[in-house]
């Protein structure tokens, strides 16, 4: 099922009915941004959460933010990234919850996840994800990156997804998604 506002815009976006069917929360708290790094992902992330007055969490400066602190976690984080390895989910699941505890909703949130345990181990440690904002670039088809999502995030991931095509108007389309959930 699809919701007014993504009929409108013709975007793939989950009802409430069909979001609770799945599992997710009915009110927008974690809204997952996807899609590849880039300016126009960094200028699309400002300018949505500048119109949902929300916090925009970007992990990579959570996990910047973290190494600099004087603290125990702070070391052991600074450890593993000098020592060439990857973050465990579980640390970046942490950091992200306590940025989300402490924040007003919505939160949108860039970076992670990037595989199914990964989305499973997030919302295990929250709630379930209220929707995630898919970026399609120019020349990508809009099959194509459901089928990117549900390789990287399985039937969970595609099944709060919406699909926003980069370019005019895409920071209103996401608007309307996200306050329709």
């Amino acid at each position: 099922a699809v919701s007014a506002a993504a009929s409108l815009f013709g975007v793939a976006a989950p009802t409430a009915a069909a979001a609770a069917a799945a599992g997710v929360a009915t009110v927008a708290r974690v809204v997952l941004v996807m899609g590849r790094d880039s300016e126009q992902k960094e200028e699309f992330c400002d300018a949505l959460a500048s119109r949902l007055g929300s916090t925009l969490l970007r992990t990579r400066e959570l996990v910047k933010a973290a190494c600099v602190s004087d603290t125990d976690e702070g070391m052991r984080l600074m450890e593993i990234l000098s020592s060439g390895k990857i973050l465990p989910p579980e640390m970046m699941v942490e950091l992200i919850r306590r940025e989300v505890e402490a924040a007003e909703a919505p939160v949108l949130l860039t970076g992670f996840p990037s595989t199914a345990r990964q989305l499973q181990l997030l919302e295990e440690a929250l709630e379930p994800v209220a929707c995630a904002l898919q970026l399609r670039p120019d020349g990508e088809t809009e099959e194509a990156v459901l089928q990117q999502l549900q390789r990287v995030g399985g039937d969970r991931l595609a099944a709060i997804a919406s699909v926003v095509p980069v370019g005019a108007g895409a920071v209103a389309m996401a608007e309307s998604v996200v306050r329709g959930i």
